[in-house]
């Protein structure tokens, strides 16, 4: 399937169930994910563009984090106030 030049595939298999089962569920999904063949139909760009887009988001969300304690920290502190 395709969305918006965006390749989106859904694998639908049954997996051993149940708590009492979880190496048997996570061997059939290593299964699974092993026999499956996917071939990339995406130029260079695409992952440049897709690991520069991971790279940003998670650089957002480090200095979002960091802010976040900073202010926290000052208000502690004390050095700033809640209006």
């Amino acid at each position: 399937m395709i969305v918006e030049d965006t390749s989106i595939c859904f694998v639908n298999c049954h997996l051993a169930a149940g708590l009492s089962h979880v190496k048997a569920r996570n061997t059939n999904a290593k299964t699974v994910l092993q026999m499956a063949s996917f071939s990339p139909k995406y130029d260079d760009f695409g992952l440049v563009y897709f690991l520069c887009a991971l790279l940003v988001s998670n650089l957002f969300f480090f200095f979002f984090l960091l802010f976040f304690r900073f202010c926290f920290f000052l208000k502690w502190r004390g050095w700033i106030y809640d209006s």
